[in-house]
C-alpha cells in the first residue's frame, strides 16, 4: 500500500516536473514581453509628458483637414473663418439655414445661423 502511494506521489512529482520544463521558457517569453511593452508605455508617456506644445498646436493649412488632431480643436459656436482656419477650405458647401461643409476624407462640419453646430470627424 505505502509503494502505491509513493508511486503515485512520484508520478505527480514527475508530471508536474516535466510541465514545468515545457510550460517555464513560455513563461520567460511572456515576461520578457510584458517588460518590452511596459518599457514602451513609459517612453510613449514620456514623450507626451515631455511635449504638450506639440499636442496642442493645430496645422493651420490648406490641408488642415487631414489631421485628426485639428477635427478635435473643432468647437460649438465657432465662426466660419475659425474653422478655415483650422481644417481649411472645404471641398463642397451645401448652404441654406444649415449650412454644411464637406471635406475630402468624409469629414464634414454643421453650422446653425452661421456658427458651428456639430461635425462628423473622417473615418
Amino acid at each position: 500500500m505505502l509503494f502505491c502511494i509513493l508511486s503515485i506521489s512520484m508520478k505527480k512529482v514527475i508530471t508536474t516536473s516535466i510541465l514545468l520544463l515545457l510550460f517555464s521558457p513560455l513563461y520567460a517569453h511572456d515576461s520578457e514581453r510584458i517588460d518590452q511593452l511596459e518599457q514602451r508605455v513609459l517612453k510613449l508617456e514620456s514623450l507626451l509628458n515631455s511635449s504638450p506644445a506639440k499636442a496642442e498646436t493645430i496645422t493651420s493649412s490648406s490641408e488642415g483637414w487631414k489631421s485628426i488632431a485639428n477635427w478635435r480643436k473643432i468647437e460649438t459656436g465657432m465662426a466660419y473663418k475659425d474653422v478655415r482656419n483650422i481644417l481649411g477650405e472645404p471641398a463642397r458647401i451645401s448652404g441654406g439655414i444649415i449650412t454644411q461643409w464637406y471635406y475630402e476624407n468624409d469629414g464634414s462640419v454643421f453650422f446653425l445661423q452661421d456658427k458651428v453646430d456639430g461635425w462628423t470627424e473622417p473615418r
